[in-house]
């Protein structure tokens, strides 16, 4: 498996076209979290569109990523290593 940055890009490749824009924006911005609408906005999605909060439950469940509701997002540091 890879490690890094290439691991990202080896899940986006497995991801849909959402949760692939979220994690790219994550990662790029780790170790920084990013609030949720700025994340809706630089991922090109609407933070109150149902494909984005979806997105957002199949990366929490994948432990992709990891915030609460009402707390800014970012990526787990386990997806680098």
């Amino acid at each position: 498996m890879p490690t890094g940055m290439e691991r990202v890009a080896f899940w986006q490749n497995k991801l849909g076209r959402c949760e692939a824009a979220i994690l790219g924006v994550l990662a790029k911005a780790y170790p920084n979290p990013i609030e949720r609408s700025a994340l809706a906005h630089m991922a090109g999605y609407s933070e109150t569109s149902s494909g984005f909060q979806n997105a957002l439950s199949t990366l929490r469940t994948l432990e992709f990523i990891e915030g609460k509701m009402g707390q800014p997002l970012q990526a787990r540091q386990e997806l680098f290593e």
